[in-house]
């Protein structure tokens, strides 16, 4: 697990410049509170969404997460493991799911696939 959002891997995990994922924390009362987050970083175990609204870590969130190819995104569940309000401000959420679940096989295939969008330095190729 990712304990600091670095860019040098991201440019070994980033899934694009506009990708975002809805969140919402999980909870037996009322409807979804749902907000947008950009990913920054997918990886096995989690992602690193860059947003202002932070939650603590232990906080149980549902996610919608978009997968290149596919119409409907991806519904998972997440745990926050750590935030901060540094640059950029955001927070790294584990799947709850075991990694053999269909759903992370279908990010982690489509991840696989796709080729990449920027170069080591995390910059856009030319």
């Amino acid at each position: 697990i990712p304990t600091a959002y670095s860019p040098r891997r991201m440019a070994a995990s980033l899934i694009g410049n506009a990708s975002f994922a809805a969140l919402s924390e999980e909870s037996d009362s009322g409807a979804p509170d749902w907000r947008s987050a950009r990913i920054l970083e997918l990886s096995e175990d989690g992602l690193f969404l860059s947003t202002m609204t932070l939650w603590p870590p232990a906080t149980k969130l549902s996610l919608r997460v978009p997968i290149p190819g596919e119409r409907l995104p991806a519904r998972l569940s997440g745990e926050v493991v750590w935030a901060r309000t540094g640059e950029p401000p955001g927070m790294f959420v584990r799947f709850i799911e075991p990694k053999d679940h269909p759903t992370r096989e279908r990010l982690r295939a489509a991840e696989h696939s796709r080729e990449r969008p920027f170069e080591k330095s995390g910059k856009p190729r030319a």
